[in-house]
């Protein structure tokens, strides 16, 4: 049985989700959507992302980046493969520098380490341009990290903009 913090940290997760995708439709037809860490769980993750639904309201701008170079190549040949929906644009970033210029209104991690999420979410949130901060930038942490940093990533991210947020929702399991 979840425990009644696990369960109120599960809502209001999905409150910030229905909140932001509410207000993001209402504006505009597009909605940005950055993946980094493309490993085992992220992967599949991503793939299952970018095969939006046909009858989605919203086109997607879907930007993935790993480290690895093999695993962006991999990623953009699968989603090929699988069929991403018709109304997604698909594109890589080459670093978390592009990744951040483009101001996503999600940004998913799914990372090996607590160290990698800290360099991750960090460069992302100070490159992020003040235009990002009008609107704000859900960063959802699907990695497996210590629950001290998911208490540092959400401070570091509030910090720059209140309208920023973070949601821990680690993963377990294989693929």
């Amino acid at each position: 049985m979840l425990s009644s913090a696990l369960l109120s940290r599960a809502t209001a997760g999905r409150h910030i989700l229905c909140k932001r995708l509410m207000s993001i439709s209402s504006s505009s037809s597009i909605i940005k959507v950055s993946f980094v860490g493309l490993g085992n769980m992220g992967m599949q993750m991503a793939l299952n992302l970018a095969k939006q639904r046909e009858d989605a309201l919203a086109k997607l701008q879907f930007t993935v980046y790993d480290m690895n170079e093999a695993n962006l190549l991999k990623f953009m040949k699968q989603a090929i493969e699988v069929g991403i929906g018709r109304s997604t644009v698909l594109q890589s970033a080459s670093d978390l520098t592009t990744l951040a210029e483009a101001s996503p209104d999600f940004v998913v991690t799914s990372l090996p380490t607590c160290e990698a999420s800290e360099a991750v979410v960090g460069s992302i949130v100070n490159n992020l341009p003040s235009s990002s901060s009008a609107t704000g930038c859900i960063f959802i942490d699907t990695s497996t990290i210590s629950p001290a940093v998911s208490k540092k990533l959400h401070q570091q991210i509030k910090s720059v903009s209140h309208l920023h947020d973070y949601i821990d929702a680690p993963v377990s399991g294989g693929v």
